[in-house]
């Protein structure tokens, strides 16, 4: 679980799913993860002496491969990558090594403004998604190289900020704004690991005005209050 909110799967967690749904339940919903078994740490080892040859050389070739192959290595290397799938869930995973090829053709720049229907690309949390897609598959590699991204989000609803002090991770299910004339009940969904803060956001929530409470309620019956105005 990241601070997001979002679940990310990995290779490893979905073959888990194949072997033991129990356990892939209780890695990803509880956090609780499978004892390592009793294996070899000679294919890890030889995996760090490859990854330090290479940046001896990066973000040249090194000898090797100097002359077997194109491009450039990546520098600096991104090692893991993430791909969001929806608002709940995304995909990561380890590169080994990213080879880096010219382009056969110019640049483009682009500008791009998306306005209408914020709420299919903004999450909860303000998590922005952008996807850049090529138009169809052909035998060339596509580059994209992202200068600058800049984001201006006008919205109106409300932040909330969640910090989790105790030594489990907690798992919020419902909000309530409280005031002398009205008692409003919102559902959460919010997973937040122990000493981590979650910033949240919804639309549909407007605080009132003088003097209210906010009260979120966790799956194992904890409250937590916050008193304004």
């Amino acid at each position: 679980m990241a601070k997001d909110g979002k679940i990310w799967l990995s290779h490893t967690g979905l073959e888990n799913l194949g072997r033991c749904p129990r356990c892939f339940w209780l890695s990803y919903r509880r956090g609780i993860r499978q004892p390592e078994g009793i294996v070899s740490r000679l294919a890890n080892r030889f995996d760090t002496v490859l990854k330090n040859y290479f940046n001896m050389y990066r973000p040249q070739l090194p000898p090797m491969v100097e002359g077997k192959l194109e491009g450039r290595l990546q520098d600096p290397f991104q090692e893991k990558y993430f791909v969001p799938i929806d608002v709940r869930y995304g995909f990561w995973g380890k590169l080994d090594e990213c080879l880096i090829t010219a382009p056969t053709t110019g640049w483009d720049i682009y500008a791009v403004n998306v306005t209408d229907k914020w709420r299919s690309y903004v999450s909860d949390s303000g998590t922005i998604y952008v996807k850049l897609q090529d138009n169809q598959a052909d035998a060339n590699q596509t580059i994209i190289d992202i200068d600058f991204l800049g984001v201006r989000a006008k919205i109106d609803g409300t932040n909330f900020t969640f910090k989790n002090q105790g030594s489990m991770t907690s798992h919020l299910v419902s909000l309530w704004v409280i005031n002398s004339t009205n008692h409003r009940r919102y559902d959460l969904d919010i997973f937040v690991n122990s000493a981590e803060t979650f910033s949240y956001i919804r639309a549909d929530i407007s605080l009132p005005s003088g003097q209210y409470f906010v009260k979120v309620i966790m799956e194992r019956g904890n409250t937590a209050v916050y008193a304004a105005g």
